[in-house]
């Protein structure tokens, strides 16, 4: 048993304590958030135990309320009484105060307490991720799983291993309604499948156009369209001082998009040219205009024969082009933002629900963010252009020394979820960030787990993060069924006679 220690004994320290995950001093937190549970890791200043005070404040510093309780070294709070100190903070627009106390031989310490901010802007209560093995078959088991963001509850919504350990790439929701949600499937049970509220079938490209791929899509808000970059992953591995890394290359690149009312793919030639490479499309909140990365082809640097400098001069660049929603045509392509004098290159655009944001990820190469590689920059929309121009801000409180990617907004726009690989530089994890008012993000946190020392015993990475308003409305085990027996839809591909050849079609989304 330990006693509570005597508060005009204690010892004050200015070192904070050191915890797992360490959910640092002065986080902003959504106010339907998960406990923060966590570790207490030993120091020169005490070995346990120790005894923690968590303090709800309002805005004037009054304590609302408190949890109290002691600990050898797991935190693991009760999730009624952490919901109850939320909302007595949100309802006195106030803050989080945690005291931890440690005993050593001679007396109690008091580490410097965190303050944790509550805002008062929900985040999205569920976020789907795909969780893959890490080492050299990730895909040997995958899952797409579901998690509550107010508990630990989750759900796996998809596993290859009831499909025959088939492969699967990107899913996708539309407007963050998991009730429209769509992922590739690879394999025997090739396709890509569409649960749409209450129907399910499979797009499957006919044969005759070996060149054209359903990949990295992006489904516009209203449901209606679903954009695709037809593109082919080359892999060139090289060795390094640390270990062997597979450098990718996206060729083939064109953007195709889908019409789901009328069971039509189409294109322009525009989107459909030769001498450039066209990947990650992603649509405005109006659906009127269309992003995506373009670079100058693979083909057209094959007079660089070193592959490390074939690489480094395959840049992408962010440009647009509008689309009329009633016509299904498109504009002009215009250049919307371009890093190659920082020797940069650009991909995964994901714009925030106002449109006047865009959060990607910076390479220093190609348009796929492999191994290590990967920062986030945001762009901010010049309003006062009349060309609507975008400038680069700062978005340095999201990144680290490791990798940054797969980043995707909550519906109110408030909220950020991408992964990062700072906690062990090898297991991709999910951190969620808040972006307020005036455009500046705060320090992000890992998601948290209910074992506080659950990422030091996790081998798998949690990839490809999206936030839904919603549950999926279907299970794992029709899933699968749909995987196998879903109403297969060959789509119209009249705009694509002129490209048909002898050739067998892609079993897959890429």
């Amino acid at each position: 048993m330990v006693n509570r220690p005597n508060i005009a004994l204690t010892q004050p320290s200015t070192v904070s304590a050191s915890i797992f995950p360490n959910y640092a001093d002065s986080l902003i937190l959504p106010p339907n958030i998960a406990p923060l549970n966590f570790r207490i890791n030993t120091d020169s200043l005490s070995h346990g135990p120790y005894f923690l005070r968590l303090y709800a404040y309002d805005a004037t510093g009054n304590k609302i309320d408190s949890l109290l309780f002691k600990t050898n070294c797991f935190v693991q709070f009760n999730i009624r009484d952490w919901k109850r100190c939320l909302l007595s903070t949100v309802k006195g627009k106030g803050f989080l105060k945690l005291e931890i106390f440690a005993r050593n031989k001679q007396q109690w310490i008091k580490y410097a307490p965190k303050i944790w901010q509550i805002a008062t802007d929900s985040i999205d209560p569920y976020v789907v991720y795909r969780l893959n093995a890490h080492d050299d078959n990730p895909g040997l088991r995958l899952q797409v799983v579901q998690r509550s963001l107010s508990d630990f509850s989750q759900t796996v919504l998809m596993d290859n291993r009831l499909t025959e350990d088939n492969c699967m790439n990107c899913h996708v929701s539309s407007n963050n309604n998991a009730h429209k949600m769509m992922v590739h499937i690879r394999g025997k049970y090739f396709g890509t499948l569409l649960f749409d509220n209450n129907n399910v079938f499979k797009i499957v490209l006919p044969e005759g156009y070996p060149d054209l791929r359903l990949a990295y899509p992006s489904w516009s808000a209203d449901g209606r369209f679903i954009a695709f970059a037809s593109t082919r992953i080359q892999a060139h591995s090289y060795a390094n001082s640390f270990r062997t890394q597979d450098l990718l290359a996206d060729t083939l690149g064109k953007i195709l998009v889908y019409d789901i009312e009328s069971n039509r793919l189409f294109s322009s030639p525009e989107l459909m040219e030769a001498h450039c490479e066209s990947t990650f499309p992603a649509w405005s909140p109006d659906g009127k205009t269309l992003y995506f990365c373009r670079a100058t082809s693979w083909d057209s640097l094959d007079s660089i024969t070193d592959t490390k400098a074939r690489l480094a001069s395959f840049l992408y660049r962010l440009v647009s082009v509008s689309f009329n929603p009633k016509t299904g045509t498109f504009g002009e392509i215009k250049d919307v933002f371009d890093l190659k004098k920082h020797l940069r290159s650009i991909s995964m655009p994901s714009l925030n629900p106002d449109g006047n944001y865009i959060l990607a990820t910076s390479l220093l190469f190609g348009s796929y963010p492999s191994q290590n590689q990967g920062d986030l920059i945001l762009l901010k929309r010049n309003t006062q252009s009349s060309d609507t121009s975008w400038n680069e801000v700062d978005a340095s409180a999201l990144n680290s020394l490791d990798s940054e990617r797969y980043h995707t907004w909550s519906s109110n726009g408030r909220w950020v979820v991408f992964d990062s690989k700072r906690i062990n530089g090898g297991t991709a994890l999910i951190h969620i960030a808040y972006f307020d008012r005036n455009g500046q993000f705060s320090q992000p946190f890992v998601l948290p787990q209910k074992s506080g020392d659950f990422y030091l015993k996790n081998t798998r990475s949690f990839i490809f993060p999206t936030l839904n308003r919603n549950s999926a409305t279907f299970t794992v085990n029709e899933w699968a069924e749909a995987v196998k027996k879903a109403p297969i839809h060959l789509p119209d591909m009249t705009y694509f006679e002129k490209y048909q050849r002898v050739g067998q079609g892609i079993r897959s989304g890429h």
